[in-house]
């Protein structure tokens, strides 16, 4: 809170004379003697005013902080007055529960002081202790039995085990044994059909057809020179020769045999070596050929089919389609496929040595 605090200055008169230059000089010294002690009386006492003034603000300054602090301690001490309440509260609960506690204790010890021990449940509990202890024993040697005897049955599964593994070893190592020698074996047939004179089965009427034999052939669009190439570039130059194709027949059937693979390859030409009738490649594709065997086996093929039947498109495609559907069949069973240009005849001896024949389409195209 402000205050206005008022000063006045109680300083004598000061009187000038308007004639004072005629007075004379000891007055005149006196008037500024009294002058002098006027000034000096006014200001001791606005010195004084001035101390009395600041002594006043600061006891005003003094007791306002004193009134604020005696107002902050009396809130701590309420503050403090309330939390002790509080605390004396909780510790009077406290020692009521803990009274309720120690009686509830005195109950219990007085009841277990008031009754008799009991010998005879112990004894009841002690028996029956020893009775599962009894069971287990049982138990446990009965799992003991069951387990030696499994044990017993899996060490004779296990030796039956290793005696059918060696087995199977055994048969497996057997049937590659008979693998092996059926190649051999159709290897060595398939050669001992190359140097047997070939026949042309074309030039001879079919069996079940009456009718005469057609005085000329259609050539195919392939020439001697073509189908040498092929036979010279695909088979064994030593196993190629020239046989008549028939009796009284006025063409040549010329044959070459591939000992790596067991494949025969022929074609039926004319006399003068310029035409080409027919040609037929005899090749194994069955399915338990040898994979690297059966691969060489379908790429000769299929460079066959692209040499004396240029026009057929995937030639792949009709080859793997047409070994699927002659699989496990004999000879009696073909595969036919016709274009304007060629005829590919395809047969199974029944045991998957494939016979692909390839000739002029003529005489289906006109009926002859």
């Amino acid at each position: 809170m402000s205050r206005t605090v008022s000063i006045y200055l109680d300083s004598p008169k000061l009187m000038l004379c308007p004639n004072a230059a005629a007075r004379p000089s000891s007055t005149r010294r006196r008037t500024s003697i009294s002058r002098l002690v006027c000034l000096t009386a006014a200001s001791g006492c606005t010195a004084i005013a001035l101390a009395l003034t600041i002594l006043y603000s600061h006891q005003v300054s003094v007791a306002t902080e004193t009134g604020r602090e005696n107002t902050r301690l009396n809130a701590a001490l309420n503050h403090l007055r309330v939390l002790a309440e509080a605390q004396s509260h909780e510790a009077q609960g406290a020692l009521a529960d803990a009274r309720r506690q120690l009686g509830a204790l005195q109950a219990a010890a007085t009841i277990k002081r008031q009754t008799p021990p009991a010998a005879t449940s112990a004894e009841a509990a002690l028996a029956q202790a020893r009775g599962d202890l009894a069971a287990a024993n049982a138990a446990n040697r009965q799992l003991t039995a069951t387990l030696d005897d499994l044990g017993s049955r899996a060490s004779i599964a296990a030796e039956r085990d290793v005696a059918a593994t060696a087995r199977i070893a055994a048969l497996q190592s057997s049937n590659a044994e008979l693998l092996a020698q059926a190649d051999a074996l159709k290897s060595q047939i398939l050669q001992l059909a190359a140097q047997v004179p070939a026949t042309d089965d074309s030039a001879a009427p079919p069996a079940d057809d009456a009718a005469p034999a057609p005085p000329t052939r259609w050539a195919m669009n392939v020439s001697y020179d073509t189908a040498k190439s092929f036979a010279a570039l695909c088979f064994d130059r030593d196993s190629l020769h020239e046989t008549p194709a028939g009796p009284g027949s006025p063409f040549v059937c010329t044959a070459a045999s591939r000992a790596a693979s067991a494949a025969i390859f022929s074609f039926t030409h004319d006399a003068a070596l310029e035409r080409v009738y027919a040609a037929s490649i005899t090749v194994s594709l069955a399915a338990d050929t040898p994979r690297d065997r059966l691969a060489e086996n379908s790429k000769l093929v299929n460079l066959f089919l692209k040499a004396f039947a240029p026009a057929c498109r995937n030639p792949d495609d009709w080859l793997n389609t047409t070994a699927r559907q002659l699989a496990g069949k004999d000879s009696s069973h073909r595969a036919m496929l016709l274009d304007t240009t060629y005829k590919i005849t395809a047969a199974n001896d029944g045991h998957g040595t494939f016979t692909f024949r390839v000739e002029s389409p003529h005489e289906e195209l006109t009926g002859f």
